[in-house]
């Protein structure tokens, strides 16, 4: 999870990086738009600040459904799935609990946001 969540903040990083203070502000702000989508769990609005390898990889809630399709062809019911997609969204906003957004360092074209933040690990 946490190779996913550095590729992830590099996206968004690189999405909305530049090289003047109101672009590292724009960075910023895109960051903690980002990191307020995850703690809502609105996976589907998260994934519209990333871009390149993280955005492929980032599942949505029709994505994370999708991928229980052989489960519901098995014999498992819709409402069953649903609630695990919900439960799999809920754990997933739980690695936000509390988030801050610090300082930002912009060299040219991309830019590095601080971030701490304190949740559940979601490590193996």
């Amino acid at each position: 999870m946490k190779r996913f969540l550095g590729a992830a903040l590099g996206a968004v990083l690189l999405f909305a990086a530049g090289c003047s203070n109101s672009e590292a502000d724009a960075a910023k702000t895109t960051v903690e738009s980002f990191l307020k989508t995850q703690q809502e769990g609105d996976m589907d609005a998260s994934k519209t600040y990333l871009a390149g390898e993280a955005a492929d990889m980032f599942d949505t809630r029709e994505d994370m459904r999708n991928g229980l399709r052989s489960y519901e062809e098995a014999g498992v019911n819709s409402k069953t799935l649903e609630e695990f997609v919900d439960a799999q969204i809920r754990a997933c906003s739980m690695m936000w609990e509390k988030y801050e957004v610090g300082d930002v360092k912009v060299e040219g074209d991309k830019a590095t946001v601080l971030v701490n933040t304190t949740g559940i690990d979601m490590d193996d």
